[in-house]
């Protein structure tokens, strides 16, 4: 009754099914074909913290747990998929190196999961073993990527017909469930977004900077209208000899201290007294011009910062970096390659290996060769984006809105 399939991966969905519901998770609907056929295979042997360096020598043998009584236990009723799994050994894969912090080792020779930090994916598959009574710490498979000339597509196709959870953040492509590969629902970002390096800018101190918020122009008009003012309040004011500025003042005098006044009730600092009703209502007419003056020098001034602070790229989306046919990295061989050229097929792409594309991006703005922006998942980028090897200086920034949405897990 257990044969072996190689294009449908029942068993590993029964696990997989039987985990989440462990989680309290809501499970996924599942057809009525699927769950009545048993297409698991007996383990041939435990292999203790293997490394695969060669899928091809591999492709043989298979670790799968033979999960065929539990899948018909589950439908007869005698049992649920909450405790399924209790006392069962899972023959799982892990990632040798992905993101920082997704999976940490203790020692790679023999490879050991580190005890006290192990890492996103090893806290999941630590408290998915937890709560289903489940354990995989002496039965995991190394995961060091692809063969050479192999994609991540056709590597994770060769695990899941060997192992029974490849335990890293799988995209959930359409070639993928062709393939017979089944995901439970995602728990990475993997939409993609493009990064590049923000252009600099010059720092330095101005003592000119104040006078930004309006131009020239403007300034000039200012300096025209403040004198002008000054002098009709100077003349309005003498009006009357018990003025503001009265006859008991030299002329010069008065002049300069209208003048005074003029400017001190443009910056704040004080103002008019008025004693005539003209410089009354002169009074009322020229603060009212500060007034505006201010509120627009204030706004200007904002905004002027605002911008300032602006990081500044070549180009400012995908669209554009399509539309000029500017060199783009993107991760060689994966499902973000895939995603990005269904995207975005015109598009300048230059494959390469991760660390490889940030790198690439500091020699371009260096002046050297390189790409002007790279393509990678949002949960990568906010992985990397404080890492001091990748963006040590802070200058590599994410560009745009993320232009694919996906979601990755385990498969």
């Amino acid at each position: 009754l257990c044969t072996f399939s190689s294009s449908l991966t029942v068993g590993s969905w029964t696990l997989l099914m039987v985990a989440r519901t462990a989680l309290h998770v809501p499970t996924l609907v599942v057809s009525a074909g699927l769950l009545s056929s048993c297409l698991a295979q007996h383990k041939q042997s435990i292999f203790l913290t293997e490394h695969f360096t060669n899928l091809n020598s591999e492709m043989g043998a298979t670790h799968r747990t033979n999960v065929c009584g539990i899948q018909r236990d589950i439908e007869a009723g005698t049992k649920v998929m909450k405790t399924a799994l209790q006392g069962l050994q899972i023959a799982v894969s892990l990632p040798v190196v992905t993101e920082p912090g997704f999976m940490n080792w203790e020692s790679a020779s023999p490879f050991v999961i580190d005890a006290e930090n192990p890492g996103l994916m090893g806290r999941v598959m630590d408290e998915l073993a937890e709560r289903a009574g489940f354990s995989y710490r002496d039965s995991f498979h190394v995961f060091p990527g692809p063969p050479e000339g192999w994609t991540y597509t056709e590597a994770l196709a060769a695990l899941v017909e060997q192992i029974d959870i490849t335990a890293e953040y799988w995209i959930h492509l359409p070639e993928r469930l062709a393939l017979g590969i089944t995901f439970p629902e995602g728990f990475y970002d993997t939409s993609l977004q493009i990064v590049g390096v923000q252009k600099s800018s010059d720092t330095g101190f101005d003592v000119l900077s104040w006078k930004m918020p309006f131009t020239d122009p403007v300034w000039g008009l200012i300096v025209a209208a403040m004198l002008f003012s000054s002098g009709v309040f100077w003349i309005l004011e003498r009006l009357e000899e018990d003025g503001d500025l009265g006859e008991s003042e030299t002329h010069s005098h008065s002049l300069s201290v209208s003048l005074f006044l003029t400017t001190a009730s443009f910056t704040g600092g004080g103002g008019y007294t008025p004693r005539t009703s003209a410089g009354r209502l002169f009074t009322i007419s020229w603060t009212f011009t500060c007034l505006l003056l201010t509120a627009a020098y204030t706004a200007n001034l904002a905004s002027f910062l605002v911008v300032s602070k602006t990081p500044s790229f070549e180009v400012r989306s995908m669209h554009e970096a399509n539309d000029a046919q500017v060199p783009v990295c993107v991760y060689k061989g994966t499902a973000e390659e895939v995603m990005a050229r269904e995207t975005f097929a015109t598009a300048n792409y230059k494959p390469m290996n991760q660390l490889d594309m940030f790198q690439s991006l500091h020699s371009m703005a260096a002046g050297g060769p390189g790409c002007t922006v790279a393509v990678t998942t949002w949960d990568s980028w906010k992985a990397y984006q404080r890492n001091e090897q990748v963006n040590g200086n802070c200058t590599l920034e994410a560009i745009g809105g993320r232009f694919r949405i996906s979601q990755a897990g385990v498969a």
